[in-house]
């Protein structure tokens, strides 16, 4: 993915194949957009985790939940043999332990978390499932298993966002890793990949921005009979 105004100007002129319409007003448009208003830039995912609570390591929700998050598979077991309620417990701000194994691209944790029955639809606050935040960083084996498992590939949140626009505006720094999550959505069954966020973008539109391979697929996906 394009990391800055300069790369996206690289890609409006050097890549073949696509008009990706960055005209140089266009990006000169944006450069000035983004020094006088630095705020229209904020990630979906900054956004979403403003004003998260300070960890407290005294409190076994917490222990429970960083278990997952750092991907401590021995404890999460151990916590959950002991104390089984914990499988589905939340944060202040309505993070599950497979909200943060599936963010912190922790597998095995995923894995047993799955097999134990959580509920893989449940939101933070912001209306984010597990699906959701895997897209985010592009962790595509997690999103691989959290599909076959049955996450909803269309599950919205609040601000009207899917998993596939998450993906293709990922913050991971692998662009093949963005490619792989956007594919892995794009097979699920049933994605409806022309959803409008609420920014009005859609993930094609998103994907013309950021990356011609990932618009390329979105379109190709799209002109199916």
């Amino acid at each position: 993915m394009a990391d800055n105004i300069n790369d996206f100007e690289a890609q409006a002129t050097e890549e073949d194949g696509v008009n990706l319409g960055f005209t140089k007003e266009l990006i000169d448009e944006i450069r000035d957009k983004k020094e006088t208003n630095p705020g229209m830039f904020v990630s979906a995912w900054q956004e979403d985790t403003e004003g998260l609570e300070e960890k407290n390591m005294e409190d076994p929700i917490e222990k429970w939940l960083t278990a997952a998050e750092e991907g401590d598979l021995e404890l999460v077991i151990k916590f959950l043999e002991e104390t089984p309620s914990l499988l589905n417990s939340r944060d202040a701000d309505g993070y599950t332990a497979l909200h943060r194994a599936s963010y912190n691209n922790n597998s095995s944790v995923v894995d047993h978390l799955l097999t134990s029955g959580v509920d893989k639809e449940t939101r933070t606050n912001e209306g984010w499932t597990p699906l959701l935040s895997a897209s985010n960083w592009a962790n595509y084996e997690i999103v691989g298993r959290l599909l076959s498992n049955g996450a909803d590939v269309n599950a919205l949140s609040n601000g009207n966002l899917t998993a596939l626009h998450l993906a293709v505006n990922s913050r991971s720094e692998e662009p093949d890793d963005v490619y792989m999550t956007v594919r892995y959505l794009l097979q699920a069954p049933g994605i409806d990949a022309g959803v409008i966020a609420g920014n009005g973008d859609t993930p094609l539109m998103m994907a013309r921005r950021t990356s011609e391979r990932i618009y390329n697929a979105i379109r190709d996906f799209m002109e199916r009979p």
